[in-house]
Formats: C-alpha cells, sequence, structure tokens
C-alpha cells in the first residue's frame, strides 16, 4: 500500500529538476563575479591609472611647447588621477599613499588567483611590473613638471633645458602610451584565463552540488515518506478502533510535533472512549431502567422519530394492538389507528407546537377500538432540532362510556328514559331559533298528571313509578318519533311539536294524550285511573325565549285544571295575570339581595293626649320597574313561595333597629314602641323565637319596647302551636296585639288563653261607624270584651275627626290612620317626635286636630 502517492512522485521531480535550477543560477552568479574580480578588482583601476599618466605626459608636453595654462591645469588633474586611484582629487602628496594601496590591490588579487595557473600568475605579474614602471615615470614626470613650470615662470628665452624637459616629456608620454597597451593586453590575457579556469570550476562545484542536492533530496523523500507511512497506519489503527496505538517519534521538529500531537490525540479519544464507554453502560442500565418502568406503566408510552415512526413502546402498545415486537419495528405510528389522517395531523401540529394533546383510538386485533387520551412532547437534538415525539397514552375507554352513561343521565330522566328538563330546554331553544329563521310555528304541551299525589300517598310509591312509567310510553305512542318528549319533574311531562301546520293539529296531539290517559292502567294486579290536564303554547313570537314559552305552556296547565282538569287549554292572553305574579315572583327572590325593601312607620296616637305611643312597621318594595309596592301586592306570593321568612326576619331587624335610634335621640320622650307583623309562615318557623331574640340583641332595643301583631284568623288556624310558640316569645318579654279583630269567626275563648296586651279593630268596624248605628254596638261590645280581659284598644283606619270623637267617647285607648299621619319613612317619624319632644305643634296628634280633611293613600299596609 502507497498511501500519498503523488506526494511522493512530487518529491522525487523535486529531486530531479531541483539541481538543474540551482545549477543555472550559480552559471550565471559565477561568471559575473569573475568579470568583476578581473575588471573591478584590478584591470579596472590600473588601467585607468596607466590612462591618466599617459594623458598627464601629454598634457605636459603641450604645455612645454605652447605654454598655455589649460594644459597645465589638465596635466596637474591628470596627475592626480594617476597618483590616487580611489579619489580623483587627491592632494599632490597622496603618492606614497596611493602606492601603498596599489601594492595591496595587487596582493588582494593575487591570493585570489593562487588557485589558477602559473601563467595566470605570470601575466598578472608582468602586469604589475609595467605598472611600478608607469608609477615610476609618473614620480620622473612629476619632476620634470615641477622643473618646467619654475623655468616658464621665468619668463626667459626658451633655453635648452626647456628643450631638452620637452623633448623628455614626449618621449616619456610615447613610453606611458605603450604602457598603456601592453598592460590592457596584459590584463585582457589575464582574464581570459581566469574566466576559463572559472568556468572549468563553476562546472565541476555546479556538479557537485547538484549531486549534493539529489542526495539530500532522495534522503529527504525517504525520511518524509516513512513519517508519511507511519503516520497512515496510525491513523490506519484508529479507525479500526485500536486506540492504543503509538507512533514512534523519530523527527525532532515539523514530523516530531505532527507525531507527538498525533499520540496525544489516540490518548485523549481512548480516554473519550472510556468515558463513553461507561457512559453507554450507564444509558445502557438507564434504558433497562427505562424499560422497566415503561412496562410498569399502565399507560401505553411510544417513542416516534420525526417521520412518525415507532423507534421504542412498552409491551402495552403489542397488548392493546395484538402486534408483535417485528411488527411494530419501523411501523407508522398512525397506521395504528382508525382515524390516521388526524392522527397524522396531530403529530405534524405538535411537531411545530412542541407538544401533543389528542384523543384517538388504538384499532385492537379484533378490529374493536380502544379509546385513548395522548399527550406529548416534542424530542430535541443538541441543535435545537426537533427529531421526534415521545407519546404517552392513556385508556380511557372505560371512562368515555361511564361518560356518555352519566351524559345520557345527565340529560334523560332514570325512570322512564324520557329526556329530562335541561336536554328539553336544549332542544327547545334550538328548535325555536331554528323556526325563526324558517318563520314556521311550533307548539309545547305541558301535561300534569290529576290525583297522581293521591294514588302516590295511597299506593306506594313503587307504584307511582309504574304509572309514570306507563304514562311515558302513552305520550310517546301519541306523538312523531322526531317530536321530543320529557319528564320535567315528579308527574309533570312537556312535549315539543316542531313545524306544526296549525293550531289544530297540537290540539289534536293533546287531545289524543287526555284520551290516552283516561284509559285504565294495570299495574300488577290492581287498575289505576287517572287523568291528564293539558296546557298548550305556541311560538317563537318576537322577544319570547324558550323559557317563556314552556312557562306559558305550564300556565295554560294551570288553567285547565282550574277548568274542571282532564283537559286541555291553549295559552291565552288571559293567562297573563299569572304571568305577571310570575315575573313578580321571580324579581322578589332577588330583591333583599339588592336591597329593594324599606320600611314605613305609620304612628299609633294616644287618644287622651294625641301623643304617639307606637309607630307600626309597614315594609315596601322599590320594584326598578314598577315603583314602589305596597305589601298587598306581593305579602301572598312571599307567604306561598316562603320567602316570607327572611323578609320578615329582615323587618324585625330594622324596626327594632329604628325604635332604638328614636329612643336614643329623644330621651325626654315617653319610649316609643315599634310594631312588628308577624305572618303565619313566620310564626310556624321553628327558628322564630331566635329571630326575634337576635332582632333585640343586635339593635340593642328592650324587649318591652317590641310588639307583635298577630291576626285572628292566624290564631284561629292553629291554637295549640300558636300557644306554645306565644309562650316562648313571651319569655322574651316581648308584647303582643291581636291584628284585624273581628274579622274571624270563631270562638272567643282564646283571649283568656293566650296573654295578649292590645287589641286592634279592623278598620272595617270604623269606617262605617258613622253611617251605621250597629258598628257602634259592636265596637261597644269589643271594648267591654277587652277591658275585661285587661287588653288596651286600638281602631284602626281613622280617617275624620267624628271618628276620633267616637272612639274616644267609647273608651279606645289609641288610633292610627291618615287622619293623624300616614306611613312615614323613619326621619320624618324621627321629626315629629322632635316636635312632640319640644312642645311644639305640628306633632301627629296636633296636625288631625288641625285638619278636617285628609285625602286618602290606601291601606295603612
Amino acid at each position: 500500500m502507497r498511501p500519498l502517492r503523488e506526494l511522493s512522485i512530487a518529491t522525487k521531480v523535486l529531486a530531479i529538476v531541483g539541481p538543474f535550477l540551482v545549477l543555472a543560477t550559480l552559471v550565471f552568479l559565477l561568471t559575473d563575479l569573475s568579470a568583476t574580480l578581473v575588471y573591478g578588482v584590478h584591470a579596472s583601476p590600473t588601467h585607468s591609472r596607466l590612462h591618466a599618466t599617459r594623458e598627464a605626459a601629454a598634457s605636459l608636453a603641450r604645455y612645454s611647447v605652447q605654454r598655455e595654462e589649460i594644459d597645465y591645469r589638465r596635466y596637474r588633474e591628470s596627475l592626480d588621477v594617476a597618483r590616487t586611484p580611489r579619489a580623483a582629487t587627491a592632494s599632490p602628496d597622496a603618492g606614497p599613499a596611493a602606492r601603498g594601496i596599489l601594492v595591496r590591490d595587487f596582493e588582494m588579487a593575487a591570493t585570489l588567483l593562487v588557485g589558477f595557473d602559473e601563467a595566470a600568475r605570470a601575466q598578472y605579474v608582468q602586469s604589475r611590473g609595467l605598472l611600478e614602471e608607469a608609477d615610476g615615470h609618473r614620480d620622473a614626470l612629476e619632476d620634470l613638471g615641477r622643473q618646467l613650470r619654475r623655468e616658464l615662470l621665468a619668463d626667459t628665452p626658451v633655453p635648452v633645458e626647456i628643450q631638452r624637459l620637452s623633448r623628455t616629456a614626449f618621449r616619456l608620454s610615447d613610453r606611458l602610451a605603450a604602457l598603456e597597451k601592453a598592460h590592457a593586453e596584459a590584463m585582457r590575457q589575464v582574464a581570459d584565463q581566469i574566466l576559463g579556469w572559472l568556468q572549468v570550476w563553476t562546472l565541476i562545484a555546479v556538479a557537485g552540488i547538484t549531486l549534493i542536492g539529489i542526495a539530500v533530496a532522495v534522503l529527504v523523500a525517504y525520511r518524509l515518506r516513512r513519517a508519511i507511512n507511519a503516520f497512515h497506519q496510525g491513523i490506519s489503527e484508529v479507525a479500526a478502533g485500536n486506540l492504543g496505538y503509538r507512533l514512534e517519534i523519530g523527527w525532532k521538529h515539523d514530523f516530531g510535533l505532527l507525531l507527538s500531537a498525533f499520540n496525544r490525540m489516540t490518548t485523549n479519544l481512548r480516554r473519550v472512549k472510556e468515558r463513553a464507554e461507561i457512559e453507554a453502560r450507564a444509558l445502557r442500565k438507564a434504558l433497562q431502567e427505562l424499560e422497566g418502568v415503561m412496562e410498569t406503566i399502565p399507560d401505553v408510552i411510544a417513542i416516534v422519530d420525526r417521520e412518525g415512526k415507532l423507534d421504542l413502546w412498552n409491551r402495552n402498545l403489542e397488548n392493546v394492538t395484538g402486534k408483535t415486537a417485528s411488527e411494530l419495528k419501523g411501523m407508522r405510528f398512525a397506521e395504528l389507528f382508525g382515524d390516521r389522517a388526524g392522527v397524522d395531523a396531530s403529530f405534524r401540529e405538535g411537531l411545530r407546537k412542541g407538544s401533543v394533546k389528542m384523543e384517538a383510538a388504538l384499532v385492537t386485533l379484533d378490529g374493536s377500538r380502544q379509546e385513548f387520551d395522548w399527550t406529548g412532547a416534542v424530542m430535541d437534538d443538541e441543535q435545537g432540532q426537533s427529531i421526534g415525539l415521545t407519546l404517552s397514552g392513556r385508556n380511557i375507554t372505560e371512562r368515555k362510556a361511564l361518560e356518555a352513561q352519566l351524559a345520557h343521565q345527565a340529560f334523560h330522566d332514570p325512570l322512564t328514559g324520557l329526556a329530562n328538563r335541561v336536554l328539553f330546554m336544549e332542544r327547545l331553544t334550538h328548535a325555536f331559533a331554528k323556526l325563526q329563521r324558517r318563520r314556521q310555528q311550533g307548539a309545547v304541551l305541558f301535561v300534569d298528571l290529576d290525583r297522581f299525589k293521591v294514588i302516590n300517598d295511597s299506593l306506594g310509591h313503587h307504584v307511582g313509578d309504574q304509572l309514570l312509567i306507563e304514562v311515558s310510553r302513552r305520550i310517546r305512542a301519541c306523538v312523531r318519533p322526531e317530536d321530543t318528549v320529557a319528564r320535567l319533574g315528579g308527574d309533570e311531562f312537556a312535549v315539543l311539536l316542531e313545524s306544526v301546520t296549525d293550531r289544530a293539529s297540537a290540539m289534536s296531539v293533546a287531545e289524543r294524550i287526555t284520551e290516552a290517559m283516561q284509559r285504565a292502567f294495570t299495574l300488577g294486579e290492581r287498575e289505576v285511573f287517572v287523568t291528564a290536564s293539558v296546557g298548550i303554547a305556541f311560538g317563537p313570537k318576537p322577544g319570547q325565549s324558550a323559557d317563556d314559552i314552556l312557562r306559558h305552556a305550564d300556565m295554560a296547565m294551570y288553567q285547565a285544571k282550574g277548568n274542571g282538569k282532564a283537559r286541555c287549554e291553549v295559552f291565552s292572553t288571559k293567562t297573563n295575570q299569572a304571568v305577571d305574579r310570575l315575573g313578580l315572583e321571580i324579581d322578589l327572590r332577588g330583591a333583599l339581595v339588592r336591597e329593594e325593601f324599606l320600611l314605613e312607620y305609620q304612628p299609633i296616637v294616644s287618644l287622651d293626649d294625641g301623643r304617639i305611643l307606637e309607630a307600626e312597621a309597614l315594609v315596601r318594595w322599590v320594584h326598578p320597574r314598577r315603583g314602589l309596592l305596597r305589601p298587598t301586592d306581593f305579602i301572598e306570593i312571599a307567604e306561598e313561595t316562603g320567602l316570607i321568612v327572611a323578609l320578615g326576619k329582615w323587618v324585625l331587624v330594622e324596626a327594632c333597629r329604628h325604635a332604638r335610634a328614636w329612643q336614643d335621640e329623644h330621651p325626654a320622650h315617653p319610649p316609643v314602641r315599634v310594631a312588628v307583623n308577624l305572618s303565619a309562615r313566620q310564626l310556624r318557623e321553628p327558628t322564630i323565637v331566635q329571630d326575634v331574640r337576635e332582632a333585640l340583641a343586635v339593635s340593642g332595643l328592650a324587649a318591652s319596647s317590641l310588639r307583635l301583631e298577630i291576626t285572628e284568623s292566624l290564631v284561629l288556624a292553629d291554637l295549640d302551636s300558636t300557644a306554645s310558640t306565644l309562650v316562648a316569645l313571651r319569655e322574651l318579654g316581648v308584647e303582643f296585639a291581636i291584628d284585624d279583630f273581628g274579622t274571624g269567626y270563631s270562638s272567643l275563648g282564646y283571649l283568656s288563653r293566650l296573654s295578649f296586651n292590645s287589641l286592634k279593630i279592623d278598620r272595617v268596624f270604623v269606617a262605617n261607624l258613622e253611617r251605621d248605628k250597629s258598628q257602634l254596638r259592636i265596637l261597644e261590645a269589643i271594648v267591654a270584651l277587652a277591658k275585661a280581659v285587661n287588653l288596651t284598644v286600638t281602631a284602626e283606619g281613622v280617617e275624620t275627626a267624628e271618628q276620633v270623637q267616637a272612639l274616644r267617647a267609647l273608651g279606645i285607648d289609641a288610633a292610627q290612620g291618615h287622619y293623624f299621619a300616614a306611613s312615614l319613612p323613619a326621619e320624618s317619624l324621627d321629626a315629629l317626635l322632635t316636635r312632640e319632644e319640644r312642645g311644639l305643634p305640628g306633632g301627629a296628634g296636633e296636625t288631625g286636630r288641625e285638619r278636617h280633611a285628609l285625602e286618602p293613600v290606601g291601606g295603612g299596609r
């Protein structure tokens, strides 16, 4: 195996081509070096000195003939150049220094030429001798120049000496020219020989360097290949899993560092592998524990990948679906469900949102379905990308069945299986909304059994239940399948007839029901007979709700019962009074919570001195739509519904609180009692004594300042029970008054049995007192009876001064009525008490004496 074959080939090519490149470069460099050596070191400088010396001799010869100053300057300049080769402007005294430099130059050149042959050295020595001869002529030339200059400056006729000097100068110039030529030829020959030898030695040097380069390249390539092979072997071993493999380091620098790094890498990889193995063992253990936990969980657990395929699951999934592990492996999770498309959509939505919440049914092996409630969360990788879902499914099949059963029970009557009130109202609401859009009409029948309570109480509830079941069957047989029959409660049934063509159709159904009820019911060994009253209401009408139409049908049913039972009645405008009464009842239920009640007080005045003795508390209802309502408008409804108990308790507390406030504000006035009416329902309540006690405790009013008024008819209705209650109340210290006395039809013996404090004569006896003298005799008898049992007497409904005079003449103690004052708010009564306390006119008694007529406002109550 030859790793990195391309690198090996490139190394060989470089080892062959590299030396030739180095050789070419060295040839050019050495050739240039040889030329520079010959001409630069010696030939050029010496040739320049010879030429300068010859020029100086020529200039001196021309000067000796022409005697021109310019020739002498040229002589001096040339002589300076010849004297100092490195400085053309050297002084005339630099000759010895120049010769020293020349000698050093020749010595250095001779040293450089040691490696060449003797011919080159001899030629070079000859050139040096010529140069020394020229230097000697230069000295003679300098002496000759000085002599000639002296002679010429003496300005004498040309002597023989000047001529001789001139001839000497010309000869010297010719000789120097010859020396220059000979020197140039000698130096050329030296240069040729040097260049030849240099080329030979250069080739020898290049060949040697090339061989050395090839050897070095081969050695480097070999060692490099060894290192690469070792590195490749190490990588192969690591790839094969041998993390303990180590490389031998035979290099000190680059590859040594690389191999050291490789060894460190394998060491770290081995450690990482060891840690990974430890973590893998821990992971396998955790996975085994997870699988164990998953098997103990009663829910179905599944892990699916991003494509929706199963990766991991517990055995519950196999048990539910009946599939083996090999069948489930890689299967799409949605294929296990009946609604595959819905599960796929929920799966994609869960990947997008990060969680799954759905209900889906798994298909079992026999094709049935098991309902499951699934919750899941997205699994993310290290980059935060979702890679799948973990799903947990709880079997809710039994819960669903129970919910369905509970839903059926919640919307159906458990006895008859009919729809109950909730389901009936829901269907009624939807049906009427549909009928309104279609501009059609429907009807509701309210069926109530006559005399069912008698049968239920006499024959037992078991027989009553059987009767109700048979009644429901007969009603269903009288209607269409699409009509809704419901049991509203007890013996009340309702029928919803959708899209009746006319009123006659609804009446026909109602008549069939009444006729079906008249047939005998065979219940075991008994035959039972019942009838049914049916109320019919049509709708919908604008602004009419489902509750309204059912209420109208109920009212029509009561109208049928009132008209003789076992008949049908249609709701009409005559029934609206009952509707108003029902609406008032509904409003009354929330009136106490909304604090819509208030108390007014009618003073009870002494007929002796006209001072206020008591104040009767009269409740008023400030209705948000109907305005101020008096007790006659709502007390009867409160009695029937039982709301009178809560209302009476509120009246007790409020009246006691006002009475205590009057007494605190008017300490100089005799304490004013407050009179509160008790209803029959209140008196029968077992908590009445506790209610009175709490009212007194909360207000701080003395018990003697509270007088409870009870009607005569209430006392006579249940004398024994009333007597025990009055005794318990008497023990608290409160006083009692018989209200509306004279309207009862029973014996007056109860007056001696019950400890009353006062007797109030009904207004009917006072109203006709002036016109009917017989009323006067009745009043005389009542007053005599009261006095006989030590009761004070109060007359109600006093309207005129004549009535006041007649009542005073009869010995009646007190009176109340519009002649004295109408019912007043607590603050107005407080003002009357203030005037009486200060002795000012305008009190209740004073006001009555000053008036001759009073506009009637109705009864005091």
